[in-house]
C-alpha cells in the first residue's frame, strides 16, 4: 500500500499500484467532478504509526445528499485509502480518524480531487495531562 514518509513523500509499491492504474484506466470514463480520493497515514504525536483506526470520509454538513459516508481501517503501517464516488458537483468533504484511546483529528478537503493527508492523533492522557480540570470528590 502506498503510503506517506516524513517528509511526505509516497512510499511502497505493490497492488496498490496495479489498483491505481486501473484506478487513472477508469477516469477516461468517469466524470471527472464525481470523484475524491483520500490516501495518507495515521500517526500519533510522536509520529509513529497508529495502526487500526477508523478513518471515515464524508461530505460536510449541509451536503449530506452528495454522498454516503465511508470508513476504511489504517493498516500496520497506520496507512489507509478511500475513494468516494458522488454526484458530480463541487463539494468538500471532511477526513476524520478515529482511535480508542486518542483524541479523534479531522481536516477538510475540497471533493473531486486526489489527497494525501497525515492526520495526527494525540493520546488522551496527554490532554489530562495538558489540560487542568474539576476535580470531584
Amino acid at each position: 500500500m502506498c503510503c506517506l514518509n516524513d517528509s511526505g513523500y509516497r512510499v511502497g509499491v505493490g497492488w496498490g499500484s496495479l489498483a491505481g492504474l486501473l484506478f487513472m484506466a477508469g477516469c477516461w470514463f468517469v466524470p471527472r467532478d464525481s470523484w475524491t480520493a483520500v490516501e495518507g497515514v495515521v500517526v500519533d504525536d510522536a509520529g509513529a504509526p497508529v495502526p487500526g483506526a477508523t478513518v471515515t470520509l464524508r461530505p460536510e454538513p449541509g451536503q449530506e445528499k452528495i454522498a454516503f459516508p465511508d470508513s476504511v481501517s489504517t493498516d500496520e503501517k497506520g496507512c489507509f485509502r478511500l475513494f468516494q464516488g458522488h454526484a458530480p458537483v463541487r463539494c468538500n468533504f471532511i477526513v476524520e480518524a478515529k482511535k480508542e484511546g486518542f483524541l479523534g483529528a479531522t481536516m477538510t478537503v475540497q471533493g473531486c480531487r486526489s489527497h494525501q493527508v497525515r492526520l495526527v492523533l494525540v493520546p488522551e492522557r496527554a490532554k489530562a495531562a495538558a489540560t487542568p480540570g474539576k476535580m470531584t470528590h
